[in-house]
């Protein structure tokens, strides 16, 4: 256990030590080093940072923490209870400015993104920029301070639609370049373009992961991916309600075997290379984990309300391919109802106000 709680919620706590603890890669390789995440007041970049300080206190690692974020007062509330460690430090600014930080900097992990399908829709020129430019940036500052590994966090996106049992890494499919939606996924690519340009040209050792839907504790609340909706419907014992027929068949991943997968490929992982992270055995539609929610909760039932679909992606199937990853030695160990149900745990934990 660690000598300090890092979170009074017990799922977060137990998925923390769980990382913390992890066999996956050699943690040791992170001791006295300075690492700089970027996207920290997002689900896995927060994650993240919690979890390199529960390191800390479990295995006295002297991780030295930049934690990059626009929003000066978000970071101040989601990162209340540790503020003042002496191990964390903080950069306001955004990702598409320069970087202008002092001092050594050893690992970056990119997670600043944009996440929400209807700014994709409605801002894609200000996604488009988000992405490329920011990505731009981060890499730019990596060569310059001459880093051990940076890990840019791409998403299965990137894959557009496709038709083929499992995606591996060399699988491509068809992406409209003219729906504004594309914003994202297009970005996406072009940001792996990025990465793998900076890694041949001025040998930047950056390694790319196209992470599958990433769900769990700690997410907030009122978090808008669907799966939360889904959550948050049958807690408050409300129908869960799709806008669409709910076909997209997606691979899902538990929040700590995601950030063990990012580790992973951060200390063992090519440069120049890309990773699929999911767990293989998480693959179902958006109706059937809906479904699959409803069954051990009967004040709620699934219920459709086809409104304008242009705003989510088009119907696909996406399982991905993890050997590669899994070659690097990591594996995913939580499976969708305990992930369904950690993540249920852990809402009521926070709305009665357990975890505060």
């Amino acid at each position: 256990m660690c000598q300090t709680i890092i979170t009074n919620n017990k799922i977060i706590q137990e998925d923390l030590e769980f990382s913390a603890n992890c066999k996956c890669f050699d943690i040791n390789k992170l001791r006295n080093k300075t690492i700089l995440i970027t996207g920290v007041t997002g689900f896995i970049g927060k994650q993240l940072v919690l979890t390199l300080l529960c390191m800390n206190k479990m295995h006295d690692l002297n991780i030295n923490i930049i934690a990059m974020a626009r929003n000066k007062s978000k970071v101040e509330n989601l990162f209340s209870s540790v503020l003042n460690d002496k191990n964390l430090n903080f950069c306001i600014q955004d990702i598409i400015e320069k970087i202008s930080i002092s001092g050594n900097v050893d690992f970056i992990i990119h997670c600043a993104n944009p996440v929400i399908s209807r700014v994709f829709v409605e801002q894609p020129v200000e996604t488009i920029e988000a992405i490329t430019l920011g990505t731009n940036n981060i890499l730019k500052f990596a060569k310059e301070k001459g880093v051990e590994s940076v890990v840019y966090l791409s998403s299965m996106e990137v894959y557009g639609i496709i038709d083929v049992p499992a995606i591996r890494e060399t699988d491509y499919g068809y992406i409209d370049p003219l729906n504004v939606r594309s914003s994202y996924s297009e970005g996406k690519r072009l940001a792996e373009t990025l990465c793998a340009s900076y890694s041949s040209e001025y040998k930047v050792p950056v390694k790319i992961i196209r992470l599958s839907q990433v769900f769990g504790a700690g997410l907030d609340y009122n978090d808008s991916r669907v799966l939360s909706q889904f959550v948050r419907s049958v807690i408050d014992k409300k129908d869960i309600v799709l806008h669409t027929e709910g076909k997209t068949v997606l691979t899902n991943c538990y929040i700590s075997d995601a950030i063990n997968g990012i580790f992973t490929v951060l200390l063992n992982g090519q440069n120049g290379e890309s990773y699929n992270l999911a767990n293989s055995e998480n693959v179902f539609s958006i109706k059937q984990i809906a479904e699959l929610i409803v069954e051990n909760n009967p004040n709620s039932k699934v219920v459709l309300d086809i409104q304008n679909v242009s705003q989510y992606r088009p119907d696909t199937i996406l399982k991905m391919n993890t050997d590669k990853i899994s070659s690097l030695g990591w594996t995913a160990k939580i499976g969708l109802k305990e992930m369904m149900n950690r993540t249920i745990s852990s809402y009521l934990e926070e709305r009665n106000g357990i975890g505060k």
